[in-house]
């Protein structure tokens, strides 16, 4: 009878991380924030916010500037093929070690200080109807002003927070 209940429980688990990862590739990272009740989601934005603060206070101001501007727009615009999950071109965005090293084309992704040598800023200045702009033709292109914080962020160091602040910040995504 123990081996039984064991081997039940033994199963019962597999069966609930089997089917949490199979929603993640299916659905994506993020598919149970997103259709979670209105509650749940306020108070995992609430307390997202709350480690935000937290970390920010110290942050310096190129760090601030990440976690403010720069990371929210990659997570919007690049980290769905560009991420965790998916790493289109041989290209991750979201981890500062990876994002500057070149992808299946040979170029660099980010090149601190060059935006003109990023292959990111090559590809979100190229024509909306050219074969490889990013992001690609059916999903929401970058504004000017995207464009410019992205330029700006490479042109001033591709400053990265410090990854327990990214991690903290995406827990609650």
């Amino acid at each position: 009878m123990r081996v039984y209940r064991g081997v039940l429980t033994g199963t019962l688990a597999l069966v609930v991380v089997a089917g949490h990862y199979g929603g993640n590739l299916t659905h994506g990272s993020k598919y149970l924030v997103e259709n979670a009740p209105e509650f749940v989601r306020e108070l995992l934005e609430n307390e997202v916010a709350r480690l935000s603060i937290t970390n920010s206070a110290a942050l310096n101001e190129r760090q601030r500037h990440y976690v403010e501007k720069v990371q929210p727009l990659l997570e919007a615009k690049c980290y769905r093929c560009h991420g965790s999950d998916k790493q289109k071109g041989g290209y991750r965005l979201d981890q500062p070690e990876l994002a500057i090293k070149a992808g299946e084309s040979d170029h660099v992704a980010i090149k601190p200080g060059d935006p003109m040598g990023s292959n990111l800023a090559r590809l979100i200045l190229l024509p909306a109807e050219h074969d490889d702009v990013m992001p690609p033709a059916g999903k929401q292109g970058l504004t000017l002003e995207e464009i410019m914080t992205l330029l700006d962020w490479i042109r001033n160091g591709a400053v990265f927070a410090p990854v327990e602040t990214n991690r903290n910040a995406a827990a609650g995504n």
